[in-house]
């Protein structure tokens, strides 16, 4: 059971391409991180992997290498679209491994991120899982 307090953190973690006006489409999970004094956070985080289990080894471990943070859990997965030229964003589908999101948290982890970038996102959850 995880409670989320109003005093939470959130992070968007974007591994985006070089490349300016690509349309990104990969995979995401949302992850449950503490720092040392034992603070949650919850971060948005896509990096263009083949599994959502790749993901989390991949953040956890850079997390714990450069910040000493830890991720405790992973609350789902799915898939995103960012259209960085036009500064929309769409999640989609679910992660076959960790499963859906809950989108309440996904649309407050987007808000108190990327909305003040001047993105505007669509948060859905589908049946459809990228093998």
């Amino acid at each position: 059971f995880f409670l989320i307090s109003y005093k939470m953190l959130y992070k968007f973690y974007w591994e985006r391409p070089d490349d300016e006006g690509h349309v990104y489409d990969e995979k995401y999970i949302i992850a449950v991180v503490e720092d040392e004094e034992g603070e949650s956070e919850i971060h948005f985080v896509t990096i263009p992997l083949a599994y959502h289990s790749d993901i989390f080894g991949s953040y956890k471990m850079k997390l714990e290498a450069e910040q000493g943070k830890t991720v405790k859990s992973v609350m789902g997965g799915g898939i995103v679209s960012i259209d960085a030229k036009e500064k929309v964003l769409k999640t989609y589908g679910k992660s076959g491994g960790f499963g859906a999101v809950t989108i309440n948290i996904v649309e407050k982890c987007l808000r108190e991120t990327i909305a003040h970038q001047g993105y505007t996102f669509t948060v859905s959850v589908t049946n459809e899982i990228r093998g």
